[in-house]
């Protein structure tokens, strides 16, 4: 195969060249995807705290045992 003169003063293979753009970017895409997973880890994560701050405040979960009830005398 000929390398076209653009290429040919640099020293880039062509057929490297499109294949080391292929494997980039099916690294970018498992990492896009590394990424996604992570952020959606984070937000549930988030999203538990903040309904277990929210029950603690509004009283669903308690945070002490009741007081006992007085035993007639």
């Amino acid at each position: 195969m000929k390398v076209p003169l653009k290429w040919s003063y640099i020293g880039i293979d062509p057929a490297k060249a499109k294949n080391f753009r292929h494997t980039s970017q099916k690294v970018a895409r498992a990492y896009w995807w590394k990424n996604v997973k992570l952020i959606v880890v984070i937000v549930v994560i988030v999203l538990v705290i903040v309904l277990i701050i929210i029950f603690l405040a509004t009283g669903v979960i308690p945070t002490s045992s009741p007081a006992p009830k007085p035993t007639p005398p």
